[in-house]
């Protein structure tokens, strides 16, 4: 493979202008209707198209389930109630949680099945948020409204729970409700025919219609449960938990914590090179595909506002000193000292991504588009959001995960001691302290995801020039404009598939091989064959 950089194009021109816990169902017992209970379905719904409200989500854990909505990239909103002692605290789930997301029927395969890695919960109401391993590919998440509920308003709730004739329907179901008078946290919900969410509705999202479209207007909480199957009880009536007035709260602990920052105009990376790592050395851009540490940077929030921008690989922040206020003066590295406000800096929304302007400067951080190769200096000038050279895309640092075949329970890996393009992608036990097995899930625009190595920052790949069955996996320099490169998640019955996009293949190591250091490589996709489904699991804290 050859790697052809796409022509930057003209430079810009520089001129100025103008609860209760929700239960499974195999544990629910009639004592649960002596008060409002937690609600788990929608007895009196109808089934939700194909293709339609794809952000809904499924949650299952150790047998038992919530509904939920996808409401970024790699997020959902549910419950509380879904997951016992969680906290405001992220951690992870206290039982191992897999999400669907993005079909409306379960049955089928366009959607994505994720496990969850950590889950924060609100202190004062059944809200709950749960990180996934990855980004979603394909699914567009639901806005969250401001909007305050109204008594009177009419909205819908989406679930998979309990209906009024089946115990687990396939198929996500939607209902019509009426909210009463809402209190702080809460709002009462009633439906025409009197019939309440069920067991595996909480967590659903309540949907009203704005001139946007779609906005999540609270999640599902509580009911009676009057009207699904098998329950007798003759009170009625649902709650809901707001969400309408903690959007800045849900903002920020969704938000990424370490990004990459790609120049708009040359589409190179902010970078501190870790070669480099001394106070004022300079802050330059360099090509992005290979995901070095030095080109993610963490972002710390400051107590008197602004933010600091921490290079991952050297631990300093992101600088233009105060006392060089002038158009043109360099950015650079130095130690975190957030007293001062030349580090400080405010991340602000323009046509085609941010600003990142600097608190003590006002001036915005630009890579002149006149020099726009690797190396070029990064440096401050006056904030016009016109000129793409000072906007920026702002890109998620993949989370690490660990790739386990589910016939081996082996781990995927590519030995850090063999770093070369076409180095061999084996299984091996797993011992996720080594970052030659950890893996970064990055989703692609175009489509698909590359699967990235943590340790060798190679991707994997089947060459298409060698499209047969059993043909190796191994890892490349990742360039993503290669199909072979991109890789599918199919969603089957306990796990995933990782199908090549070029060759239209499935990893696999045969299960027939089950020793360390069997060969991973490609075969006719068969998801009955549990030696080709893998799971896509959280790795350690830290990592």
């Amino acid at each position: 493979m050859s790697h052809s950089r796409r022509s930057p194009g003209a430079a810009p021109r520089r001129t100025r202008s103008g609860t209760k816990v929700a239960v499974a169902v195999a544990a629910f017992t009639a004592a649960a209707f002596l008060a409002p209970a937690s609600a788990n379905a929608i007895s009196g719904g109808q089934p939700v198209a194909d293709g339609a409200d794809r952000f809904a989500a499924k949650i299952t854990m150790d047998g038992a389930a919530c509904s939920g909505a996808l409401i970024a990239p790699q997020w959902v909103i549910t419950a509380a109630s879904c997951f016992p002692g969680s906290s405001e605290q992220a951690a992870p789930p206290a039982k191992p949680a897999t999400v669907v997301v993005g079909q409306a029927d379960l049955r089928g395969t366009s959607g994505h099945a994720l496990r969850v890695s950590q889950v924060i919960a609100r202190a004062d109401r059944d809200v709950a948020l749960a990180k996934l391993t990855y980004p979603v590919p394909g699914v567009t998440p639901l806005a969250v409204s401001a909007t305050a509920p109204g008594a009177g308003e009419s909205v819908r709730v989406d679930g998979y729970g309990r209906t009024a004739t089946e115990w687990v329907p396939d198929r996500l179901a939607t209902g019509q409700y009426t909210l009463g008078q809402a209190t702080a946290t809460t709002v009462p919900m009633t439906s025409p025919t009197g019939n309440d969410i069920c067991l595996g509705d909480a967590g659903g999202p309540v949907l009203r219609q704005e001139s946007g479209g779609l906005r999540l207007a609270g999640i599902a909480s509580r009911s009676w449960q009057h009207g699904c199957l098998a329950v007798t009880e003759t009170r009625s009536g649902s709650t809901a938990a707001r969400t309408d007035d903690i959007g800045a709260w849900i903002t920020q602990q969704v938000q990424p914590r370490t990004i990459r920052l790609t120049n708009h105009y040359s589409k190179r990376c902010l970078t501190a090179r870790a070669v480099d790592n001394v106070n004022d050395a300079p802050v330059i851009q360099f090509d992005c595909p290979s995901a070095f540490d030095d080109q993610a940077w963490d972002i710390e929030p400051n107590a008197s506002g602004g933010v600091l921008l921490r290079n991952h690989a050297t631990q300093r922040c992101l600088i233009v000193h105060g006392g060089n206020n002038v158009n043109g003066a360099p950015a650079m590295q130095y130690d975190c000292l957030p007293q001062f406000t030349d580090q400080l800096w405010d991340i602000v929304e323009v046509d085609g991504g941010v600003q990142v302007r600097n608190r003590a400067t006002n001036r915005c951080l630009v890579v002149f588009g006149a020099n726009p190769e690797n190396g070029a200096a990064a440096a401050q000038y006056d904030c016009l959001p016109q000129f793409s050279d000072q906007v920026w895309e702002t890109t998620a640092v993949p989370d690490a995960v660990l790739v386990t075949n589910h016939a081996t329970q082996r781990c995927l890996i590519v030995h850090g001691g063999n770093n070369v393009d076409d180095a061999p992608a084996m299984q091996y036990d797993c011992l996720p302290q080594f970052t030659d097995q950890l893996w970064e899930i990055d989703p692609v625009a175009s489509g698909g995801v590359l699967v990235r190595n943590r340790a060798t920052k190679r991707c994997l790949i089947v060459h298409a020039g060698n499209n047969v069955n059993d043909a190796p996996a191994t890892q490349y320099e990742c360039l993503p404009q290669f199909a072979d490169q991109l890789w599918d998640l199919v969603q089957v019955q306990g796990g995933v598939q990782l199908r090549n996009r070029a060759t239209n293949r499935c990893l696999i190591v045969h299960g027939g091989t089950n020793v360390n250091d069997a060969r991973a490589v490609q075969y006719d996709c068969l998801p009955q064959l549990t030696d080709q489904i893998w799971d896509v699991l959280p790795g350690p804290a830290g990592h």
